[in-house]
């Protein structure tokens, strides 16, 4: 799903895409254990999309002094539908066994010109992902608060949100920046896939932040 990403920063930094079990049933500390146990010895840099945003934060308050900054991109600091977790968490099981189509995926995270690899990719993916698995990373969203994560965080950050996000509410987007007015907030006209569908220009984003701040 990162290859587009990987590409763009080949002539800048060297990337490490670390991906989560397919089998486990881990909430986001458990998560975290694991993402850690597998980050570089050597500085770096998180880039976190989507469900990753809160992950990141809370790997940022871990005393890891080789972390130089954060970059979230079309995520949130706590749950983005809280006017429909009431009837979202009971209903979950029911919805997560309907089978993702190639519509679904266009409309909600994609996009709707999206082009059909990456379509048939995401779907391949899913297919993976045990729905006991998607239950317990929907309960994480829907419990998620990492609004004090945001709000202590002393890395540089660097927030990247989609204009044309139909899975996060932009709610979410203003309230990160309300947060945390000092971060750099960039806004990319996009789907929910930002970081998919806009490589090259996300990419050109983060290592000028990068500059900024001589991590590169």
């Amino acid at each position: 799903m990162y290859g587009a990403l990987e590409q763009a920063f080949a002539a800048y930094l060297p990337t490490l895409v670390i991906g989560y079990p397919l089998d486990q049933c881990w909430d986001y500390p458990a998560l975290a254990d694991y993402v850690c146990a597998r980050l570089p010895t050597s500085p770096f840099i998180i880039i976190a999309e989507s469900f990753a945003g809160p992950l990141a934060l809370q790997m940022a308050q871990r005393t890891d002094n080789n972390l130089r900054a954060l970059v979230l991109c079309a995520t949130f600091v706590r749950n983005p539908y809280p006017f429909i977790s009431r009837v979202l968490r009971p209903l979950s099981d029911c919805l997560l066994r309907i089978k993702p189509n190639k519509w679904l995926i266009r409309l909600l995270i994609a996009g709707t010109d999206a082009p059909e690899a990456l379509i048939e990719r995401t779907l391949a993916n899913l297919a993976q992902v045990s729905t006991a698995v998607l239950r317990q990373r929907l309960d994480a969203v829907l419990d998620c608060d990492a609004r004090a994560w945001l709000q202590h965080c002393k890395l540089p950050l660097l927030h990247i949100h989609a204009r044309r996000d139909h899975l996060l509410l932009r709610r979410s987007a203003r309230e990160m920046q309300r947060l945390r007015p000092d971060m750099l907030s960039i806004e990319i006209d996009s789907p929910h896939f930002v970081l998919q569908r806009h490589a090259d220009e996300c990419a050109q984003h983060i290592i000028a932040f990068l500059k900024i701040h001589h991590l590169v």
